[in-house]
């Protein structure tokens, strides 16, 4: 590296440090730093902030959706066991690589995907935050026109797009301080006595009634909806704030999950069978009815308040990302990146005119893309390493100069499994069946096509002399293994 080289990189290296130093003395919630471990928060502030983002009415709607596409309570108990189980395999290696490393997802991606992987990766989680960010207000819009008429449900899905912003505007503070102490306990309060109602008024054989419209739905295609609500990819971006003892997440992830895809969706089929029809906005009106008393200003509030919460994640996803690709221009601030893609959200609400579709689409590429991703991620930390003896140094933030160019074998593993994904899932415009058809599990074999790829083309890439360039070390690695092998061949 010659003399002009060197000096370029070290002020770009200066640069980021002093971003990163000027960061954890504000409130930029560490996008491009890793969390301290005085930063983290307890194991309660977790669960809480966790059971928030599952405990969403989008997964009560997955319930409503079965019954109304003729599955039976039965059937959805089992699409609820088999998303369960998959999503907690899943969210334990996520959350743990979160935890060790202290970085947030896109973060991570420099490390282990390079530059061009993390810039794919980094796409794919701006698209999916804001895609789902856009779907819960076009939700809650639905929800408010079930209680009364809305002149115009596209003006105020717009509307709501742009005030949903407030909270991510305050970084992770803002997200698990609204979710902990206003979202969540209202989340479980309200559905929880929803639950104990039903089942107190209603007798057994009346919520156990078999539907009366013939099935135009699957157990995995309900299964998929309920993978696609409550898994979005980035999960390392949430657990970077808790303890580092794998053993404290475990009990989250399990609740969360249970929770948000137990609960929540049985509620919501239950409420599908009571009210006697297919219709979203006349079910929502009788499920508010029925637990709020006929209070409709109450009930718009709680709609209002979680839909808000929602939204704080699906922004948050969305804003990690964006701040991984521009996050160390100079002058730029987190709080721009917020609004713009805010803004961007506010557009697309506009073309959300159909909510089962919409769900649908948005969900399977939420379950397919960036959980296929972090799948890859984990069993770079820990698998790979146990297969090959070597380890990739991850325990500081990968500056953009010094970022390698690209894993190979990562990067061929996630198309593949975005692919298997998409075509299955019918997530590809122009194909047969897009927005509709379902083949098996879309976003399992999506998961397990990534990991067994990588694993594969990984083991295969470390046996060669410059495996640290095939998959996509950093810079700095890169140059010593060269030095170390131009010594052993001198």
């Amino acid at each position: 590296m010659d003399d002009q080289s060197s000096a370029t990189h070290q002020h770009h290296g200066a640069s980021e440090e002093l971003q990163s130093l000027e960061e954890a003395f504000s409130s930029d919630d560490y996008t491009t730093s890793v969390v301290p471990l005085t930063k983290r928060r307890s194991n309660l502030r977790m669960f809480l902030t966790f059971v928030s983002l599952q405990a969403t009415f989008p997964t009560l709607f997955a319930g409503y959706v079965a019954r109304s596409q003729g599955l039976s309570l039965g059937q959805l108990m089992l699409a609820m066991g088999i998303a369960s189980a998959t999503m907690i395999v899943y969210c334990i290696g996520a959350a743990n690589l979160g935890a060790v490393t202290g970085q947030t997802h896109t973060l991570i991606t420099r490390t282990i995907f390079g530059r061009w992987g993390s810039g794919l990766v980094s796409l794919l989680m701006i698209i999916v935050g804001v895609g789902f960010y856009t779907f819960q207000a076009t939700f809650v819009t639905s929800q408010l026109d079930g209680l009364f008429t809305i002149g115009s449900a596209t003006l105020v899905a717009f509307i709501f797009c742009i005030v949903m912003m407030t909270n991510t505007l305050f970084g992770f503070k803002g997200v698990a301080g609204f979710a902990s102490f206003v979202a969540a306990p209202l989340a479980l309060v309200w559905v929880t006595y929803a639950f104990i109602k039903i089942l107190l008024s209603h007798p057994g054989h009346h919520l156990l009634a078999p539907p009366t419209v013939a099935p135009t739905a699957t157990v995995l295609i309900v299964t998929g909806l309920v993978v696609g609500a409550n898994t979005w990819g980035n999960e390392p971006d949430l657990f970077r704030y808790s303890k580092l003892r794998p053993q404290f997440n475990i009990p989250t992830v399990v609740a969360g999950y249970v929770i948000g895809a137990f609960l929540f969706p049985v509620t919501g089929y239950l409420y599908a069978v009571v009210s006697g029809t297919t219709d979203f906005g006349a079910s929502t009106r009788f499920f508010a009815n029925s637990t709020l008393f006929g209070l409709t200003w109450l009930a718009t509030l709680f709609f209002f308040v979680q839909a808000f919460a929602g939204n704080d994640g699906n922004l948050y996803l969305s804003t990690n990302a964006s701040q991984n690709l521009i996050g160390g221009l100079r002058r730029w601030r987190r709080p721009f990146t917020v609004l713009i893609l805010g803004g961007t959200a506010a557009v697309l609400s506009l073309f959300f005119n159909n909510l089962s579709k919409d769900f649908f689409i948005v969900a399977g590429i939420s379950a397919v893309t960036i959980p296929s991703a972090t799948t890859i991620m984990v069993m770079d930390y820990f698998v790979l390493p146990k297969l090959t003896k070597q380890i990739r140094p991850t325990n500081t933030v990968t500056p953009w100069h010094r970022t390698g160019q690209a894993n190979w074998p990562a990067i061929i593993a996630l198309v593949a499994a975005t692919v298997v994904g998409g075509v299955t899932g019918g997530l590809i415009p122009g194909l047969p069946g897009f927005g509709k058809a379902i083949h098996w599990y879309p976003a399992l074999q999506a998961w397990i096509v990534g990991a067994v790829v990588y694993l594969v083309l990984g083991t295969l890439a470390a046996r060669r002399a410059n495996y640290k360039t095939l998959l996509g070390y950093p810079l700095e690695e890169t140059e010593r293994a060269e030095d170390e092998a131009a010594l052993q061949a001198g």
